[in-house]
């Protein structure tokens, strides 16, 4: 484990100098999930997106220890460098939350609406 975070592009730059504990927790994170060692890779965000994509909660597993899983997968995705929730169907639906559209709206409004996308895509996947 330790040669696989030495090896990554963040802890040579940031996380050995600065001895930044939650940088070093990110990257076993990363590592324990996508089994890539470069931060920003392709390989390591798809094998993100296709572990949200496939997790599911057995019957052995409680709600709580399911969303932590769950919350886990997303923020791999996070820190490989993608997004979720932001395809534009989501942002229709959010719109229409909000009551503006995402052309016409402000900084504030657009991030709003982003977030709304988000909670609501992220809250179908979870009870799926």
């Amino acid at each position: 484990m330790r040669a696989r975070d030495e090896a990554t592009t963040d802890f040579k730059t940031t996380t050995s100098k600065d001895q930044d504990t939650i940088k070093l927790l990110k990257i076993i994170k990363q590592i324990m999930f996508c089994n890539d060692t470069m931060k920003f890779s392709l390989h390591a965000l798809k094998k993100a997106y296709q572990h949200f994509n496939t997790i599911e909660q057995s019957r052995a597993v409680t709600p709580n220890e399911y969303l932590d899983s769950f919350m886990n997968c997303v923020d791999v995705i996070i820190y490989s460098g993608g997004e979720i929730g932001l395809d534009p169907d989501m942002i229709k639906l959010a719109e229409a939350d909000i009551g503006v559209k995402y052309t016409k709206g402000t900084d504030y409004q657009k991030t709003k609406i982003h977030a709304a996308a988000k909670e609501l895509y992220l809250a179908t996947c979870f009870f799926l």
